[in-house]
């Protein structure tokens, strides 16, 4: 048994990050439903209900003395990091909260990570699915090869039953679309 946070139930020592969800839509499902849902469940909470909580935690729990301007600012700064994450989970994660002193925004990011890392998985393999597939990269040697043949008059093999003007044309039509080709992928390498 792995040993646990009293001030949150939640295991201490690792966590297991989500990464790389793979799953299987049956035929039926709409993947753009599924990515309102998915969008749905990772909509933050807005920034006077994060404050809300938070002044409750504040309520309940020890703090170092503080001025009122510092108060502020540590409202700010979580109200803003907390905004990051799910509404129901910070509001679940603050509403839980029984430590004696105010958590640190690092063990409130390690519990919202560790809640929120399945819902972001999930996102992400929708947000996969959804997008085109990559276009095939060309291999510039292979292009680069068959300028050369081009270049040293090699017909190619598509061309080999038309007439020497019809070849000439379409090889040197060949030749200038190879060109622009090969320096566009070198540019973008």
């Amino acid at each position: 048994m792995f040993p646990t946070n009293p001030k949150t139930g939640e295991m201490t020592g690792w966590r297991e990050e989500v990464r790389g969800t793979d799953f299987e839509l049956s035929k039926d499902v709409s993947l753009g439903e599924c990515s309102k849902v998915i969008g749905a469940l990772l909509t933050p909470a807005l920034a006077d209900d994060i404050e809300t909580w938070l002044t409750e935690v504040s309520a309940i729990t020890a703090r170092r003395s503080e001025t009122v301007e510092e108060g502020a600012l540590t409202l700010v700064a979580y109200s803003s990091r907390l905004g990051q994450y799910p509404a129901d989970i910070v509001r679940e994660t603050l509403k839980s909260w029984s430590g004696k002193w105010f958590p640190t925004w690092g063990e409130l990011k390690e519990i919202l990570d560790a809640r929120t890392g399945p819902r972001r998985s999930i996102a992400d393999g929708i947000a996969r699915l959804m997008a085109p597939p990559p276009a095939p990269k060309k291999d510039i040697r292979q292009l680069k090869r068959e300028l050369h043949f081009l270049e040293d008059d090699c017909v190619p093999f598509d061309l080999r039953f038309a007439s020497r003007e019809e070849q000439v044309e379409q090889m040197a039509a060949r030749i200038l679309n190879l060109k622009s080709e090969i320096a566009t992928l070198e540019r973008d390498a």
